[in-house]
């Protein structure tokens, strides 16, 4: 964790001479995940939304001369409201800010200035304190070595105010971006100035692992890999306790209750399973991210992730006219259950649907397209980023959902021990099959995949 210190500072040479100096905790706030830095002084460059994305051939640094510059970048990806491949991100988190700060870097710049959305504000400095504070794995923070800081939107505006005209406001800029899904980069009349100071915290965390050995010689050094998170919210500023029955002690009894059933059986499928019980989930899935830089098996190894979070409870929610999404009503959720990722493998898809005749669970893919940004919200995401097919079960929002009010009592067991049934059958399934699961980018989910049926 860290807190910026009050010298912090960002100012800005104007055209005319003059010198502007940015408010801390009004105009801008150095990004937590930012490395202390001495005062940089570079001219400003407008690098689009600070993206450089092979697969989508997509690149807002390629025709800029970075070297010694500081990168003004916007907020999240091109598109803005509009359905494009950039809705799923191309499996990649290009929309995290630590993410351009590092793609800034590698292009060459000095330091970075990211935008925030215009309906964002800056933080108040007397909101800044470790309770609040954003956490990040110790080695996201040490790859950075340049700068980094957040503006707001009306800051933006006058970074990027010029003589020229109207067509290169920020907002112009932005339209022109998300219109044509190309990058408008181009260099700033300013140069600015960058000092970041912080007070850091360290904190430790704790992944418990369990490995499962296959039973054939070939294929036991690959795995499936199942994960739940054990942390939760703890106890409250009113000192309430945030039980958390569903998220995620439902996942994580799910991965014991799975593991005292292959353990016991007489039998073990062909590749290994690993059982994963993620730490610090809910300060930004730390503990999962962790694992994928320091696998037990090599990623490439690992034939697909199955997450357990909240697969506990009957979903339950009000309906929004504005999205199109109708209310969901607690007895109508008695047999459901949300499997979000599979429009990149559906061979993984079909491994579910085929088990499933033996559960007769009610299945749902209404998650994958990124309603509620569900997608990156659990751990699964660490590994669907980086190419492996993955999955979310859950069995959806209710009323309780990070609530005191999150208790054992209200869990529907008969539900979830069928999911768990399901789960044990799919990964016995998986890990005994000789071709496992392919993954696809999201615009090739229609081809077919009879060949890795089960």
């Amino acid at each position: 964790q860290a807190v910026p210190r009050t010298e912090s500072h960002v100012s800005v040479e104007i055209d005319d001479g003059a010198n502007l100096t940015h408010k801390m905790g009004e105009d801008f706030l150095p990004a937590a995940w930012g490395p202390d830095s001495p005062e940089i002084r570079g001219r400003m460059v407008f690098a689009g939304y600070g993206i450089t994305a092979p697969e989508l051939k997509y690149d807002d640094f390629a025709r800029l001369e970075m070297k010694g510059k500081i990168a003004v970048v916007l907020s999240k990806f091109p598109g803005g409201t509009k359905q494009t491949n950039w809705d799923f991100y191309a499996q990649k988190d290009y929309d995290e800010p630590l993410e351009k700060a590092l793609a800034a870097q590698k292009a060459g710049a000095a330091g970075i200035v990211v935008i925030l959305p215009s309906n964002e504000s800056i933080p108040t400095l007397s909101s800044l304190n470790f309770k609040t504070a954003k956490s990040s794995l110790a080695s996201e923070v040490e790859a950075l070595h340049i700068p980094a800081v957040f503006a707001s939107y009306q800051t933006g505006e006058k970074l990027l105010r010029r003589s020229r005209g109207s067509e290169h406001t920020l907002q112009a800029l932005q339209d022109k971006i998300d219109s044509a899904l190309k990058p408008a980069s181009l260099p700033l009349e300013r140069i600015a100035s960058i000092q970041t100071s912080y007070e850091r915290k360290k904190l430790q965390g704790r992944n418990v692992i369990g490995v499962i050995p296959g039973s054939d010689p070939r294929l036991r050094d690959e795995c499936i890999l199942i994960g739940a998170h054990h942390d939760h919210i703890g106890v409250g500023e009113n000192q309430e306790i945030y039980y958390g029955a569903d998220d995620d002690a439902s996942g994580t009894t799910g991965l014991l209750e799975l593991a005292e059933a292959f353990q016991s059986g007489p039998l073990r499928p062909r590749r290994s399973i690993v059982l994963a019980a993620w730490g610090a989930e809910e300060l930004g899935l730390l503990g999962s991210k962790h694992y994928a830089f320091n696998p037990v098996f090599p990623l490439n190894k690992t034939v697909a992730m199955i997450q357990l979070d909240m697969i506990g409870r009957n979903e339950q929610r009000p309906g929004d006219t504005a999205n199109g999404e109708p209310e969901e009503k607690d007895e109508n959720n008695t047999n459901t259950l949300s499997i979000a990722g599979s429009a990149f493998s559906p061979d993984l898809k079909l491994w579910f649907e085929a088990c499933n005749r033996r559960t007769g669970l009610t299945l749902r893919y209404r998650y994958d397209s990124g309603q509620e940004n569900l997608l990156k919200r659990s751990d699964h995401w660490c590994f669907l980023r980086v190419g492996i097919p993955s999955v979310f079960l859950f069995t959806g929002f209710h009323p309780d959902y990070h609530r005191p009010s999150d208790t054992a009592d209200k869990i529907n067991y008969e539900k979830m021990e069928r999911i768990l049934r399901l789960l044990y059958l799919s990964t016995w399934a998986l890990a005994d099959h000789t071709s496992p699961p392919r993954f696809v980018t999201p615009r090739s989910t229609t081809a077919k995949s009879a060949s890795h049926q089960p």
